[in-house]
């Protein structure tokens, strides 16, 4: 369960293995999607809602294929030191999505679905995600 083992990695993210496990999913996307990542168009993607200044978010495009990159940022004083700022508290703050981009998209640090714009769908799991669309 991919879920799962993410949740496990960023329970004891002081030992590194997060970054490793983001890292060697970063890469093997890039190698599946060489295109997107050589010759596709970086797309920044705004953010709106009371959250918005704990969020960068932006996306990469080539020809159909689409692939999005959606993080925190400064949130410790927004959630308890034991607790991860993911769920509920992100409803009420959306991405800006361009009109020709997809709107349901996959998590390939977790396998979860995400979908529309609010980031409630995207940091379920993770305050993080990287996302190709289904």
């Amino acid at each position: 369960n991919s879920t799962g083992f993410a949740k496990d990695l960023m329970s004891s993210w002081q030992d590194g293995r997060i970054k490793l496990f983001v890292t060697w999913t970063a890469l093997q996307l890039r190698r599946q999607n060489p295109g997107l990542f050589m010759g596709g168009a970086y797309v920044p993607i705004g953010v709106h809602g009371p959250l918005a200044d704990h969020v960068i978010a932006f996306a990469r495009r080539y020809e159909e294929r689409w692939a999005l990159f959606v993080t925190t940022r400064f949130f410790r004083h927004l959630v308890q030191p034991d607790q991860l700022p993911v769920g509920t508290m992100w409803n009420d703050t959306m991405l800006d999505l361009p009109a020709d981009c997809p709107t349901t998209w996959q998590n390939i640090l977790t396998n979860e679905p995400a979908e529309g714009s609010s980031l409630e769908s995207y940091f379920g799991t993770l305050p993080f995600g990287m996302y190709v669309a289904r």
